[in-house]
């Protein structure tokens, strides 16, 4: 069995679009999937019933991507034969502004697997929590990023009237 890592945008938000490839590819490979160390507890359970699937935890891109800085010596050791898939911001010529699908298309594999293989997993606290709120209405957003907070989320309820309640 082959082994392959797989080097994405290392936010959260990209690390779970590329769930269902990691699990895609470990259908026939071992996979390491790169993420850092503050989002390791969250892909850890994500992946929890995946043995073919191991973390790669990194504390910056820095530590893995030749276009972050990572010493070629490094980097050597770090790939040592195993193919790494790497996408966005880590490669040229990436088309990140076709998000998510940027980041199958710039290793060659068909968008249709998030489509087709949706592998994610519920729980019974998902379940539970989900019957709670079922019957309202809810607007999740998202002001935090790599970069930090993108916008003042109190301007944001107040522009739109919504009530954070």
């Amino acid at each position: 069995m082959n082994t392959i890592i797989i080097l994405s945008h290392l936010g959260l938000g990209h690390n779970i679009f590329n769930i269902l490839l990691a699990n895609y590819l470990s259908k026939s490979n071992k996979v390491e999937f790169v993420c850092k160390k503050n989002n390791a507890k969250n892909m850890e359970y994500f992946f929890r019933d995946n043995n073919n699937i191991s973390l790669f935890i990194v504390n910056s891109d820095s530590d893995i991507s030749l276009k972050y800085g990572c010493p070629i010596e490094k980097y050597k050791r770090i790939i040592n034969g195993k193919h790494m898939y790497a996408s966005g911001c880590h490669i040229n010529n990436s088309d990140i502004t076709s998000f998510p699908f940027f980041m199958y298309n710039d290793i060659g594999i068909n968008t249709n697997i998030l489509k087709e293989h949706p592998e994610y997993k519920n729980t019974d606290k998902l379940i539970v929590l989900y019957k709670i709120i079922k019957n309202n209405q809810y607007i999740f957003v998202c002001n935090n990023s790599s970069n930090g907070e993108i916008f003042d989320i109190n301007n944001f309820l107040n522009e739109n009237k919504i009530n954070s309640e």
